[in-house]
């Protein structure tokens, strides 16, 4: 294990963080307590071995095969000019050392279609072998974003597709991907890559910098080559080259240093500035969860994301965080309720039994602890059986439907006669049509100052 973890310097300047290394598991027994200690700290974290639980090969024969008439559109790595070409003629260049000129990637793909629609085998074997699964994949329990409502339209949080060649280790020329910071944390899973001159496995090269460092990272940044309006790791224009990364660590700032190779999955931090050069052609897919560690994170690039569109005039909020976080609270108020009678739900007992006496307090202190986000109910240990019961989906769903029902309907009534009572002694201020849901709360707001608010 030493030898291993000598790959992965210390970042410097992290003297909050306890951890010294990034952190590897092997994916075959790892257990969501073992990941969630180094990742609550904001560091990145590798595991291992996930291709030993994805289905199929998904190499550049695969996609030849399967989409080569396919049209696409794929970009210079270098001078961020982009070409027209099918699938085709550009996995054809994969493995071959002594072919091009050109650094070209193609990333984000598909670019339109949900990729569950494009390639729904790819999809399922991702979906299937994503590790941690609570946290990372698009209906995880502990994922903020899986609580979007089905008929909402949720934002896309992927998979995506990223295919790039190899790009020189030196100072001339500026990876796969520029360095820039992610709203939401993100799994990234190498699938394929060719093999080095020598035979053994390629990689990709990460430096993932702590989110702590951001500060002095824009700075250098500004001194040594950004000249542009707006942001300079948002701006996704700068590759630090390993002359820039020395010059770095004389500011006290280092990265994890990452060399992922096919079979391992990185998970990169919301907040965290990184960078990626393919030391070979590789494959990797990725998908974006929102984790409750870092929520503190999101909001705050959400903040610096919103200036750097009004900088730039381009960008949108494809995250809708604030809506999301409304609709986390909508939904985990709902499994509160359930939670509070346990008997009907999880032990299978008398399904016509009333909810406990108390179960107004139970649900108000729920509601307080989800809105906190220190205490969330979702972590309770019967919390994926709550999920599923609650998913309209659930095959199961229909034995408790006439119990589910009595309780929506008598909560429906609690709320409208909390609701009227309030609305009869509340001082008349046209607009300010929204009490908040916070027990024992008296503000009336509008509709935004409501998500303010909360």
């Amino acid at each position: 294990m030493e030898e291993v973890l000598k790959q992965y310097p210390k970042p410097v300047g992290l003297e909050k963080i306890q951890f010294d290394h990034v952190p590897i598991f092997s994916v075959v027994g790892l257990q969501l307590s073992m990941f969630q200690e180094p990742w609550s700290h904001g560091v990145p974290v590798v595991v291992t071995h996930i291709d030993s639980v994805f289905q199929g090969n998904w190499g550049p024969a695969y996609f030849i095969e399967s989409y080569g008439s396919r049209p696409v559109v794929v970009q210079d790595c270098e001078t961020e000019t982009t070409r027209n070409t099918t699938v085709k003629d550009f996995f054809m260049n994969f493995g071959i050392s002594d072919r091009r000129s050109s650094i070209l990637k193609l990333k984000d793909w598909p670019p339109q279609k949900a990729f569950s629609t494009e390639f729904p085998e790819l999809f399922k074997a991702f979906i299937d072998a994503v590790p941690c699964p609570d946290l990372a994949r698009l209906d995880g329990v502990l994922n903020l974003a899986a609580h979007f409502p089905l008929n909402g339209l949720a934002p896309d949080l992927g998979p995506k597709m990223y295919n790039a060649f190899a790009s020189p280790q030196d100072n001339e020329h500026h990876g796969s991907t520029k360095l820039h910071m992610d709203v939401t944390d993100a799994v990234n899973i190498m699938l394929w890559a060719a093999s080095n001159h020598d035979g053994k496995a390629g990689s990709a090269l990460w430096h993932i910098f702590p989110a702590s460092s951001v500060a002095v990272l824009r700075n250098f940044l500004r001194e040594h080559g950004f000249t542009a309006l707006g942001d300079p790791i948002h701006s996704q224009s700068m590759y630090l080259t390993p002359g820039l990364l020395d010059l770095l660590a004389t500011y006290g700032v280092r990265p994890y240093v990452i060399h992922q190779h096919p079979g391992q999955a990185v998970f990169i931090p919301a907040g965290c500035p990184h960078q990626v050069s393919n030391e070979v052609d590789a494959i990797k897919i990725a998908c974006d969860f929102l984790s409750i560690n870092n929520v503190r994170e999101t909001q705050e690039v959400v903040s610096q994301l919103r200036y750097q569109r009004l900088q730039s005039g381009f960008g949108d909020d494809v995250l809708q965080f604030f809506t999301t976080l409304w609709y986390t609270w909508k939904s985990l108020s709902h499994m509160s309720e359930l939670v509070a009678v346990p008997d009907i739900f999880i032990v299978g007992g008398d399904t016509h039994s009333e909810p406990p006496a108390t179960s107004e307090d139970i649900l108000a202190e729920e509601q307080e602890n989800a809105l906190s986000f220190d205490t969330l109910a979702i972590t309770s240990p019967g919390t994926r059986q709550i999920h599923e019961i609650c998913s309209p989906t659930a095959s199961h769903l229909t034995q408790g439907r006439d119990t589910l029902s009595h309780l929506e309907e008598k909560k429906k009534r609690r709320k409208e006669k909390k609701h009227a009572k309030a609305h009869s002694q509340r001082p008349q201020k046209p607009g300010f049509d929204f009490t908040c849901p916070i027990p024992h709360c008296a503000g009336y707001y509008h509709r935004a100052g409501l998500l303010d608010h909360l």
